[in-house]
Order: C-alpha cells, then sequence, then structure tokens
C-alpha cells in the first residue's frame, strides 16, 4: 500500500495541468469510484481492461518526459494512492487462475495506472530521496504483479520508469553530501531486485539475450545486497530453469539452474529461510533432473554429484533418495540394477515411515506425495525385475499395514494383486501375495475389494481355461481372504463356484462336498451352486444326492437352463439313469413354461437318443418296454411343441422345416425298424406322432418333399390302421375296442382321401401296392363299421372296392357281414351290392352263383318273407337262363332251395297262417317242377302237401 498522506482533494495547484492531466484525473476519479462502489467481478470485462491499458501508456508517454508541468499535485497523488489501496484489495482478493484473464489484469492494470498518477503528481527534479525510493518500491510491486499476471507491457512500462529511479538512487548514493541519501544499502536492493524483475520480464518476453545481461547485472548486484535479493534472483533463474525443461530444452536448463544454484549456494545457509532452503532444494532437483536428460557421461557424473551434496547435507531423505532412483533409472536396461533400486526403494520406505510416526495421524499433507512417488518407482522397479518389485511392494504393505492409513494400504494391495496377474500362473506369486496379506488388521473396504476381486476373476478365467486347475484353486483361496469380505455375497459366491469348478475338474469330490458345506446358504440356495453339485453327484454315483438337485433346481423361477445343463452333463456320464431322469425333469420344466430360451428341439433330440441308447443297451424286456414307452412321450412332446407354434425371440418357429423333417423321418423309420419287436400301442403312438409332425409342413415345399411326406403319410396311415385292428380284436374291453376300430376307421378314411391324388404317379407294382394296401383297408373299415353298427356306410365301402377290383376283399367283406348281427335288410342289401361286385370282377359259375344266391336266401328267409319270395323268382329266373345258355346249375342247391321253401310253408301251417302257408307251397312246388329227377321231388311235396288241414274258412 501507498504510505504517503492524501492532501486534500480541492488544493489548487499552482500552474495549469496540461490535457493529458486533465484527461488522467477525470479518468481516475471515475475509475476510484467504480473500484468504491461496485464488486470487482461485476465490472471488470474486457473492454474497461482495455481502456485501462490505454491509460497506463497514455500516463507512461506523459511521465517520459524531463520534466512535469506541474511541482506536485495533491489531488493526483489522492487519487493515486487510493486507487493503488482498491487495486490492491482486488489482487489480494483474487482467488485463483480462474479469474487471471479478468479480475486480476484489472487490479494489475489498475496498480500500474495509480503508479503513474503518483508518478505524474510529483515534480521529476524536485523530489527527495524518499519519494523517489517509495516510487520506486511502487513500481517493483506494480511490475512483478504485473509480470506475474503476464501483463508484459504494462510491467515494461512500469520498469521503464523505474530505471530512471534506479539512475536518481545511483547518482544520489555516490553524492555523499546529499542530505536526503538512505544508504546504499537500499539503493543496492532495489536495484539488484530491479535488475530481477527485468531478467523475469525478458524471460517472459522470450528475450534470453537480454535476460542474460540482466541477469549478470543482478548477479553483480546480489553480491553486495542482503541474501532475500539472493533469494528472489535464485527464485527468477529456478522458474527460467524450470520453464527451459518444460520445452525440453535441457541444455539451456541445466545452464539458468546451474546459476540458481550458484546463487543460492553462495548466501549463508545460516541466514536462509525455511522458503530459500525449500527452494535450494528445488534447485538441485530440478538441475539434476535437466542433467539426467542430457546423457552424458559428464553430466550424469555431475548430477551424481550434486545428489552427493545432497545426501550430505540432508541424509536420506526422499528427496535425495528419488534422485538416486532416477540416476539408476538412467542406466540402459542391460546394465540396470536391479537390487541398488530395491535398496533405495527400501530406504525411501524407511523414511516415508519414520516421517509418518513423527507427525500427527491425521495429517497427510507430507507423506501423501512420498507415498505416491515410492509407489510409482515400485512399479518402475517391478517392469524391469517382477520378483524384486513384489518383494519390495510386500515390504511397502508390511510398512503401512500399522499406520492409519488405510486408502493408502487398499492403494498398495490392489497393485500388488495386479502385479501377481502379470504371472497368473505362479503359484508362488500367489503364495507371495497370501503372505503380504496376513499382516492387515482389517478388511478393505467394499470399492477396493470389488476392483480386486475383478482383477483376481479376469486372472483365475485365464488360467481356468488352460486347464491349470491347482492355480486356480490358488486364485481362489486368494479371492476368499478374510481381508476381501466386503465384496459382497454375489462376488464372493462366484469365487466359491468356480473353486467348486475346480474341484469337480480334478475330480476332488471330497474337496467339492467340504467347499460346498463352507458355502453360505445363500450361496447353496442357487441354481448355479446346484447344478455344480449335480456334476458332483453323477461323478460319485450318489443318486440321492442327483435328484435332490434337481428338485431343487426345478423349484427356480427359471430352471429350464439349469436343467438343460444337467443334461447335456448326464449324457456323458456312463450311468445313463441320471440322464433320463435330468430330461425328464427339463421336459416337465418346458411344459410349464410358456417362454423357453432353450432350443426345445434339440432338447428333444437328446432325449430320443438317449432313449434309443438305453434301448439297445437294455436285455430285459419289461425295462425296454418302459423305455419305448418314454421314447413314445418325448415324441408325443414334439407333436405338442408343434401344434403350439412354438416360437424364438425374434418370432421365428423352434420347429422349421429342418426339424420337422428330422422327427418325422426318425418316427417313421423307427416304427419300422422295430415294428415287429415293439408293442403295438407303440407302433400306433409313434407313427401316429409322425403323421401329425408331417401335417404341420408349410404349404410351399418342393414338389419333391410333398410327394414324399403324402407317400409316407399313406404308408403310416396303413400301419397305424392295421395295428389299430389287431389291437380292437385282442381287446377283452369293449370301450377300448370300439375306440380302437373308431381310431382306425379314421386312419383308412385318410389313406382313402390321399390316395387318389397319388394314383397318376404311379405305374406298375406301386400302384397295384397301393391299391392292393387299400382294398385291405376298406376291409378293416367294413370290420370296423359292423363293429360300430355304422349300418349306412357298408354299402358306400363296398362300392369304394370297385377300383382295386379285388375279390378276396370282397369274400371277405361277406364273410364279415354273414358272421355279424347286421338287420336283415342292411344285410341283404349289402350283401346283394357284394354280389354284384364279385359278378362285375369275374364270370360266376353255377356253383358259385348258386351258393351266393343260398346265402342270400339263409339271411332273409326268416326274417323277410317278401325279399325271401322275390329271391326264389330270381332264382326260378336263373334256373331258366342257365338251361337256355347250357350253363347248368347244381341240382343240389335246386333240391335244397325247394325244400326249404316247403319247409318254411309248413312252419306257417303250424303256426295257423295258412295264406303264407299256400304261398311258400305253391313256390317250392315251382322249384321243384324245373328240378330234373322225373317229377320225384315235385310228386312228393304235393303229396305232403295233401295232408294239410286248412281251416274251411280259408
Amino acid at each position: 500500500m501507498a504510505t504517503r498522506a492524501i492532501h486534500p482533494r480541492n488544493g489548487h495547484p499552482a500552474a495549469a495541468k496540461n490535457n493529458r492531466v486533465r484527461e488522467s484525473r477525470a479518468y481516475a476519479i471515475s475509475l476510484e469510484q467504480r473500484l468504491t462502489n461496485h464488486e470487482a467481478s461485476t465490472i471488470v470485462d474486457d473492454d474497461f481492461i482495455d481502456e485501462l491499458r490505454n491509460q497506463v501508456e497514455d500516463l507512461h508517454t506523459y511521465c517520459q518526459k524531463p520534466k512535469h508541468t506541474t511541482d506536485s499535485d495533491a489531488e493526483l497523488e489522492g487519487l493515486g494512492t487510493a486507487i493503488w489501496n482498491l487495486s490492491t484489495r482486488i489482487v489480494r482478493h483474487d482467488e485463483g487462475p480462474a479469474t487471471l484473464s479478468c479480475q486480476r489484469k484489472a487490479g494489475v492494470c489498475s496498480r500500474a495506472f495509480a503508479f503513474f498518477l503518483l508518478d505524474a503528481a510529483q515534480y521529476s527534479n524536485s523530489a527527495g530521496h524518499d519519494d523517489v525510493v517509495r516510487l520506486m518500491r511502487l513500481a517493483l510491486k506494480a511490475s512483478k504483479s504485473a509480470i506475474d499476471a503476464s501483463e508484459l507491457n504494462v510491467a515494461n512500462y512500469v520498469l521503464q520508469k523505474a530505471a530512471e529511479y534506479v539512475g536518481r538512487l545511483i547518482n544520489k548514493a555516490h553524492t555523499a553530501a546529499d542530505s536526503d541519501s538512505g544508504g546504499t544499502g537500499d539503493t543496492k536492493g532495489l536495484e539488484a531486485e530491479y535488475f530481477i524483475l527485468r531478467t523475469a520480464l525478458s524471460w517472459k518476453q522470450n528475450r534470453l539475450d537480454v535476460a542474460e545481461h540482466m541477469y549478470n547485472k543482478a548477479h553483480t548486484a546480489d553480491n553486495t545486497v542482503e541474501s532475500r535479493y539472493a533469494e528472489k534472483l535464485a527464485d527468477v533463474l529456478y522458474e527460467i530453469g524450470e520453464d527451459m525443461s518444460r520445452k525440453k530444452d535441457f541444455q539451456n536448463a541445466a545452464k539458468w539452474l546451474s546459476r540458481a544454484q550458484d546463487v543460492i549456494n553462495n548466501q549463508d545457509i545460516g541466514q536462509l529461510s525455511r522458503e530459500a532452503l525449500e527452494l535450494r532444494t528445488a534447485i538441485l532437483q530440478a538441475h539434476v533432473s535437466a542433467l539426467l536428460h542430457l546423457d552424458t557421461n559428464e553430466d550424469l557424473e555431475k548430477a551424481q554429484n550434486l545428489i552427493d551434496l545432497m545426501q550430505s547435507e540432508m541424509g536420506n531423505t526422499l528427496v535425495v533418495l528419488v534422485l538416486r532412483l532416477d540416476v539408476l533409472n538412467k542406466v540402459p536396461p542391460e546394465v540396470f540394477d536391479s537390487s541398488a533400486y530395491a535398496a533405495v526403494l527400501g530406504q525411501m520406505i524407511t523414511s516415508m515411515k519414520q516421517l509418518d510416526v513423527e507427525m500427527d495421524p491425521v495429517t497427510t499433507t507430507v507423506t501423501e506425495p512420498a507415498f505416491g512417488l515410492i509407489n510409482h518407482h515400485i512399479g518402475k522397479l517391478h517392469s524391469r525385475n517382477p520378483k524384486l518389485g513384489c518383494t519390495v511392494m510386500d515390504e511397502f504393505i508390511s510398512a503401512l499395514a500399522e499406520t492409519q492409513h488405510e486408502g493408502w494400504v487398499e492403494r498398495l494391495v490392489t497393485r500388488r494383486i495386479w502385479m501377481a496377474t502379470s504371472n497368473p500362473d505362479s503359484i508362488a506369486s500367489i503364495e507371495a501375495v497370501q503372505a503380504s496379506l496376513s499382516c492387515l488388521r482389517n478388511p478393505m473396504s467394499a470399492e477396493a475389494t470389488i476392483a480386486i476381486q475383478t482383477l483376481l476373476w479376469k486372472s483365475l478365467e485365464s488360467v481356468y481355461n488352460q486347464g491349470l486347475y491347482d492355480v486356480v484353486e490358488r486364485w481362489c483361496q486368494l479371492a476368499l481372504n478374510p481381508v476381501f469380505v466386503n465384496s459382497g455375497p454375489s462376488n464372493r459366491a462366484k469365487i466359491e463356484r468356480k473353486y467348486l469348478l475346480c474341484a469337480i475338474a480334478k475330480n476332488d469330490l471330497d474337496g467339492a462336498r467340504s467347499i460346498h458345506h463352507s458355502m453360505a446358504d445363500e450361496t447353496k440356495a442357487d441354481p448355479r451352486t446346484w447344478y455344480l453339485m449335480y456334476k458332483v453327484a453323477i461323478r460319485n454315483s450318489d443318486q440321492e444326492l442327483a435328484t435332490t438337485c434337481l428338485e431343487n433346481i426345478s423349484r427356480q423361477p427359471n430352471p429350464l437352463e439349469y436343467l438343460y445343463a444337467c443334461c447335456v452333463d448326464a449324457t456323458s456320464c456312463t450311468n445313463k439313469e441320471y440322464a433320463t431322469e435330468t430330461l425328464t425333469t427339463l421336459l416337465e420344466a418346458s411344459n410349464e413354461s410358456s417362454c423357453s430360451s432353450l432350443h426345445l428341439p434339440a432338447l428333444l433330440r437328446c432325449t430320443i437318443r438317449l432313449h434309443l441308447q438305453n434301448y439297445k443297451k437294455s436285455s430285459d424286456e419289461e425295462q425296454k418296454f418302459s423305455i419305448v414307452e418314454r421314447l413314445c412321450d418325448a415324441f408325443d412332446q414334439v407333436d405338442a411343441h408343434v401344434q403350439r407354434d412354438v416360437k424364438d425371440a425374434n418370432g421365428n418357429k423352434v420347429f422349421d422345416v429342418k426339424e420337422l423333417d428330422w422327427f418325422g423321418r426318425n418316427s417313421y423309420n423307427l416304427a419300422l425298424e422295430n415294428i415287429d419287436n415293439w408293442d403295438v400301442s407303440h407302433t400306433i403312438r409313434i407313427l401316429t406322432t409322425c403323421v401329425e409332425i408331417m401335417s404341420h409342413y408349410p404349404p410351399d415345399v418342393s414338389s419333391e418333399v410333398a410327394l414324399d411326406l403324402k407317400q409316407r403319410a399313406l404308408f403310416s396311415n396303413f400301419i397305424i390302421a392295421t395295428a389299430l385292428l389287431a389291437r380292437a380284436r385282442a381287446a377283452d374291453n369293449v370301450e377300448s375296442q370300439l375306440q380302437d376300430y373308431l381310431e382306425m376307421r379314421k386312419h383308412v378314411a385318410a389313406y382313402d382321401s390321399e390316395l387318389p391324388a397319388q394314383l397318376p404317379a404311379l405305374v406298375g407294382e406301386a400302384r397295384n401296392d397301393m391299391l392292393q394296401k387299400l382294398a385291405t383297408l376298406l376291409a378293416f373299415d367294413f370290420e370296423g363299421a359292423i363293429r360300430l353298427k355304422s349300418w349306412e356306410s357298408l354299402v358306400e365301402i363296398v362300392r369304394k372296392t370297385a377300383e382295386c377290383k379285388n375279390v378276396t376283399t370282397l369274400q371277405g367283406m361277406a364273410d364279415c357281414l354273414l358272421r355279424s348281427d347286421a338287420p336283415v335288410k342292411v344285410t341283404y342289401t349289402t350283401l346283394r351290392q357284394i354280389i354284384n361286385q364279385i359278378y362285375e370282377l369275374e364270370s360266376l359259375d353255377g356253383v358259385k352263383l348258386s351258393r351266393y344266391m343260398r346265402c342270400l336266401f339263409q339271411v332273409t328267409l326268416p326274417f323277410e318273407d317278401e325279399l325271401a319270395l322275390g329271391l326264389a323268382d330270381e332264382y326260378i329266373d336263373l334256373i331258366q337262363n342257365a338251361k337256355r345258355n347250357t350253363v347248368p346249375l347244381p341240382p343240389e342247391e335246386l333240391e335244397w332251395l325247394a325244400t326249404t321253401a316247403f319247409n318254411h310253408a309248413v312252419d306257417f301251417y303250424f303256426a295257423k297262417q295258412d295264406r303264407l302257408c299256400q304261398k311258400w307251397a305253391f313256390k317250392a312246388f315251382a322249384l321243384a317242377h324245373l328240378y330234373e329227377d322225373g317229377g320225384a321231388l315235385e310228386k312228393m311235396l304235393h303229396d305232403r302237401y295233401g295232408t294239410l288241414k286248412f281251416d274251411a274258412a280259408e
């Protein structure tokens, strides 16, 4: 602050003021008001600062005149002093780099403006020594703050004025008689500080030649002034050297830092302030660093000498030890002394520990950088010698374990784990980490533990994939160390399950059970854990444990994924019972799930293959029957899923054409291969599923595929119908029998409806074979219709046989009809249709024709007289036609027919139905008349008829 008393502002100067002074005064009044009445942050902007700079430049130009036009100006003095004080407050309240571009610059420029006001208020030639000293001090303060704020032009203006003061002070110092002289001490100090600031300004202006010149003057002046000025010069030289280092100009950096070192070393160390001693250490450290970057033996030797000097003065402080590490780092890798590097780090750890003990435990501001340095250099050592690096890190962890720096310990442990992961397959390295952790008293924080667990997991996954299970177990044991208890249940469970997997991989089943026993209940209940224990169970042939695992997995909300994994594992086991049980459980769970992430076709294929393997290996018939039963269940599930039209997450059909083809062909082939070995019910189930699967093919399949599907469907329906008929005939339960007949008729109908479309493509034996099968199925259908009393369909079935042209089928139908309990009219109509069909197929001789006629007559005679009489008339016509065509009918058939007709008449006689008796007697006479025995049969019938006594009314 300017300390000169403020004169009254209403004073009247003796001389007139020129325009420049008037303008500056007016601006000063305005500036003072702005700085006084407002917060600096609200009045500062770029325009304001630019205006201030212009005012400073103008005043600087004015003040460069040899003489002012005034003797003195109290008002300018007062304004300058007030603005100086206000600007000082602005600079003092500045909060740092964030305001550097505005608020600080405003304060700096305002201070420079105030300085020039104060200068302008003085009459240059009449100012006394004290006034000049005062203005010189203000100039130095204003220029320094301007340099610090990078207002280099402003600083240059002020220092130009300061140069004038320096000259005047030097002149006055040489005038021994001058009463205003304050002595040469002040003059030398101010001169030295001026040159120091000129050196700094020249450096900031990138004018190193000028900086060299100013340094030489400052250095000359420095030799005769107090040490505080030497400290200031050393500080500027240090800043220049550091700036050169930042610019990678290490040659110049070493030169300027050497100068800084010389300046500070020329002072009495006992007279240096604490800040100066710290500056000296910083200079030495920076100098050593610059020398090391020059990479010459000479500079390396200089650096070593400087370090030795520092060690002799300071002992094994952290600064000295760090520099020694820098020297060791400079040697080529092939001659790097790892042991020496490790020894220095050990000294640093000891030094830091001692420093930490001497400090307040809560204070870490001093030891924090030391911790960072040691940690950094341990990392460097590890990169060159991993084993030694780990050893030193273990020493560091041990040293800090007893302190209160838990955060540091966590950082070190994290890095130590990282070091171990660089050699993940080394058991010795893992055991070394375990030993290092044994010195820790408290668990680590959750944040640090999770970070460490991430590192550990990556390593154990890597070695697990390599099959190094012993190493993985060590990693798991490390991860489960009590100091990592805050990893959280899920992370711990993940490690424990990996540990369990290792035991399984090593076939250490007892070890696996022990690991499972040590788990928390929550971890045990996890389906992933139950899956792993299932692996243990099947390897240990523990059926009870395997069942328990499956039951617990099945109770989970989404068990399918884990059950499927159990299936995959079980299929590789020699004991297929485990696989069978697992697959059954999985399929049940899959049926209950509306949305499954499993690939159902793959699961069902696996199930089917497993059942087939079990079937082929089994020699027990009862067991084989059970296996085939489950095989059928599997194909039934296929059919159920196909009908549900299951889709995946993308909306695509799970059972696409490829899957349908696999299940369709395999079900068909299995049925054909085992038709003689399997129970008929199994054949029916398998082929029924086959037909259902084939019915779900999309309509746009190729013609070849479509033809193959239809032919397989025909064969399947034929076999199913045949099997159903066989089962129905053997059934004891009437209801089951009728149900089989009903199902059989459906398959016959399916065959019959599909065949016409296939016949055009068939020729020769293939066509005949398919028609023969149709004829067989129609015979089956005829039998089924009779058993189901579906009388109305019999005639239609007979008609369908026309294309088959198979007499045997018709004969079989006739035989079946005659043995049935069909109504007479149905039997008559159907049998007549059969006879007509047969008649169209082959020329019947008299014997066959008369036998068919006898069958019809026998059927109708007891129940339908009119039909029977009509048949008798037809027979008479038939005989007459036969005589004309010289194809005689068997006489015995005619004799039987005449005799049967007369006996039927006698039956009516005894029943008191004389009219019908007479009608049938006359029909018998007509038949006997045609019998060629000389009339003997006819005479006998007439004689017997004559013995009958009819009522008179008749």
